[in-house]
Parts: structure tokens; sequence; C-alpha cells
């Protein structure tokens, strides 16, 4: 008789968890669609802000159709930058590659360890400063104690 009573108390539980499973469900969030309509209705809605950069966007007395002109300028030079460095990131491949070309390869497994190495040293002193940036503002007052304790 004991055991029986036991046993309704985990199928009891596992009841209300479900019961409890299906209300979540229909409280579900709304569908992302819905949300981004929302969100580009609400976008359409603002005025246009003006991409004018400093010190062009401090001038006070900058008219609607100049901050419009500007931001335009600044959108096609954007663009013209992106373009830029899309061919000098080409150029670079292309040199990679024709140099690699040149080498032995000997000289080529040599390289690839001097790059690894590279990246080694890299990635400790990006870990290093990270381990400095994380430090408890107590350690750091430590620190500067401890410098001013030398002067």
């Amino acid at each position: 008789m004991k055991l029986t009573r036991w046993m309704c108390v985990p199928v009891a539980a596992m009841f209300l968890t479900g019961a409890a499973t299906l209300v979540r469900a229909e409280d579900a969030p709304k569908p992302e669609k819905e949300k981004a309509a929302k969100h580009d209705k609400a976008k359409a809605e603002r005025p246009k802000r003006h991409n004018v950069p400093k010190p062009y966007s401090t001038l006070a007395s900058l008219t609607e159709e100049q901050k419009a002109k500007i931001d335009e300028i600044v959108t096609k030079t954007q663009a013209e930058r992106k373009e830029i460095t899309e061919k000098v990131k080409a150029l670079e491949v292309k040199q990679a590659e024709e140099i690699s070309a040149v080498l032995t390869d000997e000289q080529k497994a040599e390289l690839k360890a001097a790059e690894e190495k590279s990246k080694a040293e890299r990635e400790a002193k990006m870990a290093e400063a990270k381990a400095k940036r994380e430090k408890a503002p107590g350690e750091k007052k430590e620190i500067k104690e401890d410098a001013t304790k030398t002067e």
C-alpha cells in the first residue's frame, strides 16, 4: 500500500510538468515574421537619418538638402573604399601565391613554421592582455599602491 502511494507522486509530477509545458506552448512568442514586419513598419515611420560624419555633423546650419547630399557622398565613398579593399586583398593573395611559387619545399616548410610561431606569439600576447583587463579592481589598486611605494 505504501509503495503505491509513493508511485503516485512521480506520476502526478509528470502530469503537472506536462500540463505546464502545454500552457507554455500556448503562450509561445509571436513568429519572427510578425516581429520583423513590425520592426520594418516602425523603421519606415521614422524620419531618415543622414550619415553626416564629424566635423560636418556639428554644423547647426546644415539644411536637410545638404545633409542628404553629404549622405550620398559618404555612401558612394564607402562603396568605393570597400571595392578598393577587396582589390587589395586579392592582390595580396596573388602576391603570396607568386612568391610561394618561387620558394622551394624546404623554404615553404620553414615559412609555415615561422607563421605558426608568429600566430602562437600573437595569441599569447592577446591572452595576456585579456587577463590584465579581467583583473579584479582590488588587484589593480594593489599594483598602483606598489608602484607608489617604490617611488
